[in-house]
């Protein structure tokens, strides 16, 4: 042993833990400095193609053949190039930001069908095997007399979708039918030269807190979602952009949103089996120069969520520039606690319910749309507060405009101004409708503001009457005539009248211009808020009206399976949640003016309990506080009313509301004092009344929430 090992000692207990400690100490120091020296990396672009390969690093000139390989390789910050071509892919991104993108002149499709092999005649039709397992939609997400609806399950022979039966007697040419336990699809066209696809994969891209991620000029289409996996694209993270992008033939729903600050630009969401498009929980969210067409192909139940584009419990929505169109369900429908809504220029044409439903919501501004053609109502207000409707245009719905209040939270503080409605093609009762399917409150208790509306009434029409007041307990005020239009309930003082036989108030509706003429009488004067939404100058006049012209949808490029029409009783409403309790500062009630001028100020009392920051807390029916000074025409409260209940409302902006003029000093007298006027009652010769029960307002979240 040599002399130098000889003369080592054994290293003591204290002393081997003070070697240890000052070796941590001296490594975390260098760890430190290494960590503070590092570079920032540059972001790096990975480039995919069909003809590449998953061995290759991405770059120009060796990129990868799958999009699924490239997001793997990415890092925050990274963006994803993809070629030309068809990807059959399931891709989520998770937990980084990355860019996915279309390369410049790509077409990119991820595609969830594959070919179908194997096929033979049998009894007249042909089968092949085929097992995918999708798990099916109860009730109520479909309706009991379709509830093939719900199952996942796609065929398309020559890229035409073809009928799903739910037996294998009723297969004949253009439907197929799946025998889950023999593991087989039979079809009644002869496949011999023909393409046969089936959908396999249930969904396409998935971003999963995959925060300022975006998506850019990419298709998905033919993913057999079931219910529990939302949507061909599952959007589930913050400040995402999708842009240019298309959802079309997906068994469920084209694109699903949770999140905050998610902008989606010049979408196109076409012949979707359940909806268009679906957001919740999220905060900014805007949809802007998007096309929502032919979407609940497979006849989902309407009541539900089905339709074109649904959103609940989320603030700060936006819907403008867009076309939504021909779908089987309602168009544009907020739901469940939704605040802070704009829905401005949009076209809402031949849905088969609802055009614009605001249910449950508060703080909507609803400006220069088009709503015509709709199987139910143009634009409906339903058991919603802190609601704007001026300047649309609703012709020919089954009825135009339908203010409803109910028992689940009280309408308040409504107002409708500068619009046009009316042809009455569709046999209601009355153009416009204000009622409490509960039959308790009354228009006058609902603090609403009616001024400067046109109708249009043909002679001959199978609407008899322009509007529909509720009074209850005192009968309904059915108005056939201008004149009793404007005292039944001391609104729309100044709403004018035409009968002719051609809408005096559109350019050229055919092509999509609902505007009035040049020269046409000027409506109220837009408050500041209305025309910031409106891109107007803030006290600017216009014809009663939209402002812009609109689009005509595009025409179905694949006939969809059409939504069943049959009405159906919906589920009864749920108790409203009581109110949160806020803690308020009193505000001053404004001042009514008694000055000789050509407005109608309220009649109630204007006692109003308001939070400082943004949430408002009213008890008693008179006008909000950013109403304050407001020429409002007499909400009309009887003696001896129901109390309102108080009720939470998110305000929008804290810019005040313009006076409201609504005619000459004789006009607005005969108003103020008509409150007093008996009502039309409703007789025994009179229509009879559609039914009233609203659709109750499901949202659809499953398994996906808690992927958020």
């Amino acid at each position: 042993m040599s002399a130098h090992l000889t003369s080592l000692r054994p290293i003591n207990r204290p002393t081997r833990l003070a070697i240890a400690l000052l070796t941590m100490t001296t490594v975390a120091s260098s760890a430190v400095a290494l960590h503070v020296a590092e570079p920032v990396r540059a972001a790096a672009t990975i480039h995919v193609d069909p003809a590449g390969a998953d061995h290759a690093d991405g770059t120009a000139d060796r990129p990868v053949r799958t999009v699924a390989r490239a997001v793997k390789l990415a890092r925050d910050g990274d963006r994803i190039v993809v070629g030309s071509g068809t990807y059959h892919e399931q891709v989520q991104v998770y937990g980084k930001a990355v860019e996915l993108a279309a390369a410049p002149g790509a077409t990119v499709v991820f595609d969830g069908a594959t070919e179908v092999h194997g096929w033979s005649a049998a009894d007249g039709d042909w089968r092949a095997p085929w097992t995918t397992g999708f798990e099916r939609a109860p009730e109520p997400h479909v309706l009991p007399e379709l509830p093939v609806a719900g199952w996942s399950e796609q065929f398309f022979v020559d890229g035409v979708q073809l009928v799903e039966v739910a037996t294998r007697g009723a297969v004949e040419p253009g439907t197929f039918f799946y025998d889950v336990a023999a593991g087989q699809v039979w079809i009644g066209d002869d496949p011999a030269g023909r393409l046969v696809e089936g959908s396999e994969l249930a969904w396409g891209l998935y971003l999963n807190h995959a925060d300022g991620s975006s998506l850019t000029g990419i298709t998905v289409r033919r993913y057999a979602t079931p219910y529990t996996n939302m949507a061909a694209i599952r959007a589930y993270a913050d400040d995402l952009t999708l842009r240019d992008v298309t959802v079309e033939d997906n068994a469920y729903m084209g694109v699903s949103a949770i999140g905050d600050n998610i902008s989606i630009e010049r979408l196109t969401a076409r012949r979707n089996g359940h909806l268009g498009a679906h957001a919740h929980r999220s905060t900014a969210l805007s949809i802007t120069d998007s096309t929502i067409v032919d979407n609940n192909a497979h006849g989902f139940n309407f009541h539900h969520a089905a339709g074109g584009f649904k959103v609940t419990e989320s603030a700060g929505v936006v819907v403008t520039d867009s076309t939504v169109s021909r779908n089987g369900g309602p168009a544009i429908w907020t739901d469940l606690s939704t605040s802070d809504i704009t829905v401005a220029r949009n076209l809402v044409q031949d849905n088969s319910r609802h055009g614009i439903m605001i249910e449950l919501s508060t703080a909507a501004t609803i400006v220069d749309n088009v709503s015509t053609g709709n199987a139910m109502t143009g634009i409906w207000v339903l058991e919603s507060s802190d609601v704007d409707v001026w300047h649309n245009a609703a012709f020919d719905n089954f009825r135009d405009l339908w203010i409803l209040d109910g028992p689940r939270s009280d309408v308040f503080d409504v107002s409708v101004v500068n619009n046009t409605f009316g042809g009455g093609s569709a046999a209601a009762q009355s153009v416009i409708a204000v009622d409490d399917w509960t039959k308790d409150r009354s228009t006058g208790e609902m603090n609403l503001t009616m001024a400067g509306n046109r109708y249009w009434l043909p002679a001959g029409s199978p609407t008899p009457f322009i509007s529909r007041f509720a009074h209850w307990p005192a009968d309904l005020a059915l108005s056939a005539t201008i004149e009793q239009h404007r005292v039944a309930a001391g609104l729309d003082g100044d709403a004018t009248f035409d009968a002719g036989s051609v809408n005096p108030y559109t350019r050229h509706a055919a092509s999509g211009d609902f505007r009035q003429v040049d020269g046409a009488p000027l409506g109220h004067p837009l408050p500041g808020r209305i025309a910031l939404v409106a891109g107007a100058a803030a006290n600017s006049a216009h014809p009663a009206g939209p402002l812009s012209a609109s689009e005509m949808p595009p025409a179905p490029t694949t006939p969809a399976t059409p939504a069943p029409t049959a009405e159906t009783s919906p589920p009864a409403p749920t108790a409203p949640s009581s109110a949160p309790t806020l803690d308020v500062t009193p505000v001053q009630p404004a001042t009514t003016s008694t000055a000789s001028t050509t407005t109608l100020a309220t009649t109630t009392p204007a006692t109003t309990t308001t939070l400082t920051t943004t949430l408002t807390t009213t008890a008693t029916p008179e006008a909000s506080t950013d109403r304050a000074g407001a020429a409002a025409v007499s909400t009309g409260a009887a003696a001896g009313s129901r109390a309102p209940q108080p009720a939470v409302r998110l305000v929008s902006t804290t810019v005040p509301r313009s006076a409201i003029v609504v005619g000459d000093a004789a006009t607005l007298t005969a108003a103020a004092t008509a409150n007093a006027a008996p009502q039309t009652p409703v007789t025994d010769d009179a229509p009879a009344v559609e039914p009233d029960e609203p659709e109750v307002g499901w949202h659809v979240l499953v398994q996906a929430v808690s992927d958020r």
